[in-house]
């Protein structure tokens, strides 16, 4: 197992448990590395410095070719055959044509086999103008604004211009994804013009001749196209950037499922409000997992139709991500969240947890090729402080830590492990060793306190607002309350933490059915307070706006939906 680790003064190939061993830096402090990736295979290992983009063998660290190009960002064909370098493209004024900066290399010969102009820069997700098929039998090329074109993969000056395939599409491509498989598709996504809406459209390769599956997006103004491992089925998370219900200051997701043999395509109906934070799909292409809706989130499984086959508890999570063997999955809260990682055994379809780890401020998280550990790691701009690695066992134990004064990425090689060896015994690293590790807590913190009031003796009786629409939800013992009352609360705050503990038990629905309750009724209590402040300002003889006088009509309906909810006007 080895992991690439590229910093502001160093760039090193370091090996995971049982030796942890490290090269030394593959560049000078006075040269950092700009980008560095292995191949998708894991033979090679290829980074860029301010002069030229070097290619190693990775098992024996030795240079195996030379590119004369500084590379800004850079990735490898399926097969390594090739490296598309990309920088930025400058205006020639002269010819007022913008210079080629998108360039396709030979990683054999280090031959530059063409070039382009790409002013985007690419993504791991899409976005590059130049991309393979699985076998590199095929490439398939984004011309102009509106148009896709397939060669043969060799697209040397002698064979570039002659065309396996073409496609034009009413609008201009804002992203497009080849799929992985042994019958490869294009997945095109079009973004709404002139009053028409965005969609997404799959055609079979190479003859591009018309959709095997589409699906109209409607408010979508960017998307996120993630292919199952077979090629089969595209899901798609649509984004918009305004919410149309006015509830979220972060626009509005869906997710969609697009099915290539069958063409059908469908919007995956999530039964919780809020964003679609992330979707990966297990590596045998049969299922994918979805951490959806307003915190505490949902995470679902949903097999290859769209059909839902189970789900977890609430929780504060806003990551996922399958192990490569599949009999594992992550589920994580990074960003705003505590940085909190579950691992849940998959192969179970009492969905167990197996390990916790809380791995604060992490801005990277991946799996090991071997599905046995996971590597977390803090990373600059997103965080300047407290920068390294840290590598966990699947059970949460810490194995290895790093620190860094920048660092900037980091990954695993990629190694084919047909499944792991679960009972082999691993001896944490002397880095990790009398370590104070931070434990997962499932205490909920206190409600905020100003600075004024924490002196105070002020009681935290309302952990959160979130907890206070619980049923069974304690309060905090007042002072000079007796023990018995203390045991009470504390008995009851035990049994609602064991009954959480139940994946999908009918405690957890009531809870979940009563706190979005308490919601309606706030929303609805707002708008009724509104409409008796414009009533006393019509009253007091204002002029009202005609939409504030239709406000007020709406009263009686206001009214209606909180008595059916059980409100009454004394709880106001």
């Amino acid at each position: 197992m080895q992991y690439f680790s590229r910093a502001a003064k160093s760039l090193v190939l370091r090996e995971g448990p049982p030796t942890y061993a490290e090269t030394a830096s593959l560049v000078p402090e006075t040269d950092s590395a700009r980008v560095a990736l292995y191949s998708f295979d894991g033979s090679v290992f290829a980074y860029s410095d301010s002069e030229v983009t070097r290619i190693l063998n990775a098992e024996t660290r030795e240079a195996v070719r030379e590119l004369p190009i500084s590379a800004a960002d850079m990735y490898f064909s399926p097969k390594g055959s090739y490296l598309v370098t990309w920088n930025r493209s400058k205006l020639d004024r002269e010819k007022n044509e913008w210079t080629p900066n998108l360039k396709v290399w030979n990683t054999q010969t280090g031959d530059l086999e063409a070039a382009f102009v790409q002013k985007n820069q690419g993504s791991f997700r899409g976005g590059w103008d130049v991309q393979f098929t699985s076998d590199e039998q095929f490439c398939v090329q984004k011309t102009g604004p509106r148009t896709l074109v397939v060669t043969d993969a060799k697209i040397n000056s002698a064979t570039k211009k002659v065309r396996i395939g073409s496609l034009s599409v009413p609008g201009p491509i804002e992203d497009f994804v080849v799929s992985p498989g042994m019958n490869p598709s294009v997945s095109v996504f079009v973004g709404p013009q002139n009053g028409k809406p965005a969609f997404v459209r799959v055609y079979k390769l190479p003859s591009l001749s018309h959709p095997v599956a589409q699906r109209t997006l409607f408010r979508a103004e960017s998307v996120r196209m993630l292919w199952n491992s077979l090629g089969t089925a595209l899901a798609v998370v649509a984004q918009s950037d305004v919410d149309a219900s006015n509830k979220s200051y972060y626009g509005e997701t869906s997710l969609h499922l697009l099915n290539v043999n069958s063409g059908s395509d469908q919007r995956i109906m999530l039964d919780r409000e809020g964003p679609v934070y992330d979707v990966d799909w297990s590596p045998d292409g049969n299922e994918f997992a979805a951490v959806y809706g307003l915190m505490p989130s949902k995470t679902s499984f949903f097999d290859v139709r769209g059909n839902e086959i189970c789900s977890m508890p609430l929780s504060p999570r806003n990551h996922l991500k399958y192990s490569p063997q599949g009999n594992f999955i992550v589920v994580a809260g990074f960003g705003n969240l505590q940085g909190n990682m579950d691992v849940y055994d998959r192969t179970r379809a009492d969905l167990v947890k197996v390990g916790e780890i809380l791995a604060t401020n992490s801005s990277f998280y991946d799996w090991s090729p071997c599905g046995r550990f996971l590597l977390t790691a803090t990373t600059s701009p997103r965080l300047r402080v407290d920068n390294g690695v840290k590598i966990w066992d699947y059970r949460g134990r810490l194995m290895y830590q790093h620190d860094d004064v920048e660092l900037f990425a980091v990954g695993f090689r990629p190694q084919r492990v047909a499944q792991p060896n679960l009972a082999e015994v691993f001896t944490p690293h002397e880095s990790a060793k009398n370590k104070p590790v931070a434990m997962p807590s499932s205490k909920p913190k206190g409600a905020y306190l100003p600075p004024h009031a924490r002196k105070s003796g002020a009681q935290r009786n309302v952990r959160s607002l979130y907890d206070a629409t619980q049923p069974g939800a304690a309060a905090a013992p007042q002072a000079g309350s007796g023990s018995a009352n203390a045991n009470a609360n504390t008995n009851t705050n035990n049994g609602a933490r064991q009954g959480k503990k139940i994946v999908g038990t009918q405690s957890e629905l009531i809870q979940d059915e009563q706190n979005q309750k308490m919601k309606q009724i706030r929303s609805l209590v707002k708008k009724l307070r509104a409409i008796d402040e414009l009533k006393n300002r019509d009253m007091a003889g204002e002029k009202l706006e005609v939409t504030q006088l239709k406000k007020i009509e709406t009263e009686k309906d206001v009214r209606e939906k909180l008595h059916a909810l059980g409100w009454t006007s004394d709880e106001e």
